[in-house]
């Protein structure tokens, strides 16, 4: 009788703890927001490289990718006009994926508070 042997290997999952995701909304420039709104990942474990897409599929377009050590960061966001989620797929070393939603929200832009400057009214003879 023949016996034959197999070697099975898992692979780790690429993964990110919640507690790693940081999510900062836009700064504002008065009224106006900027679009340098930015998510970043640290902490990573079993991952190589990352991408960002919009929740319907589209990809998030001139937004740059920063990556060093077990980090990346996603910069250049747009404000959003209401929140939205984003997909960030984490690929790891093997070709496993695993995905991670995070909600941008729209920066809360205003104009300054206006300065009143006190106005002395005298009559002169």
């Amino acid at each position: 009788m023949a016996t034959a042997t197999t070697t099975i290997t898992v692979a780790p999952t690429p993964s990110v703890a919640s507690q790693d995701v940081v999510v900062t909304r836009a700064t504002c420039n008065g009224a106006t927001p900027n679009p340098n709104a930015h998510i970043a990942l640290a902490n990573l474990q079993n991952t190589v490289r990352a991408t960002i897409f919009t929740v319907n599929g589209s990809p998030a377009s001139d937004v740059s990718m920063t990556a060093s050590n077990s980090s990346i960061t996603f910069s250049g966001l747009p404000n959003p006009g209401q929140p939205v989620t984003y997909t960030i797929r984490l690929f790891g070393p093997t070709g496993c994926t695993s995905d991670v939603l995070v909600t941008l929200a729209p920066a809360e832009c205003a104009c300054p508070t206006a300065k009143c400057a006190p106005i002395v009214v005298q009559k002169v003879r």
